[in-house]
């Protein structure tokens, strides 16, 4: 077992004194339970923000599906708690639902797709870019162009990179 050098022991020594003298408040109690589900929304199925996520979701996956890829039931799922419990989500046309499906789709089921082989799957992959212009977030397009122009034949999926938090 190798044991640290003294400056790295002392800098380590250096930056805990460091914080633990900083005054910074500390948590007085614990948040209930109920104040935390009070803060969940549970997915209402009849809810215009649930038909929306549906119909996108059930277009993506007849897609991935004919592509080998599919989803299951619990992929919905979780990206239908995400969309509704989104802050600002209330209905289909607020920029909040835009951000939060095609954050969805950057998450959960583009990196399902790295290594397909484009040429083999261009019908499939138009029909996903289709949906995806529906959904209108410029950074899940330029992501899924770039995803799709990958090395080697192959959709290269790297995530999405919104403007403010790109490197200038």
């Amino acid at each position: 077992m190798a044991t640290s050098s003294f400056p790295t022991r002392m800098i380590i020594i250096l930056i805990s004194c460091i914080f633990y003298s900083l005054e910074v408040p500390r948590p007085s109690g614990y948040l209930a339970y109920s104040d935390f589900r009070a803060w969940v929304k549970t997915p209402d199925p009849h809810s215009q923000v649930v038909e929306k996520v549906k119909s996108y979701l059930d277009r993506a996956n007849q897609v991935m599906e004919k592509m080998g890829h599919p989803f299951a039931h619990r992929v919905y799922q979780a990206i239908t708690q995400y969309v509704v419990n989104y802050p600002g989500v209330d209905n289909t046309n607020s920029a909040a639902f835009k951000f939060a499906i095609a954050d969805q789709f950057g998450q959960k089921l583009l990196p399902k797709l790295r290594g397909v082989m484009i040429d083999e799957f261009a019908e499939e992959l138009d029909q996903l870019k289709n949906i995806i212009a529906e959904i209108n977030d410029q950074p899940l397009i330029v992501a899924f162009e770039k995803a799709r122009a990958g090395r080697y034949g192959q959709f290269q999926w790297q995530g999405l990179v919104y403007q403010d938090e790109a490197v200038k």
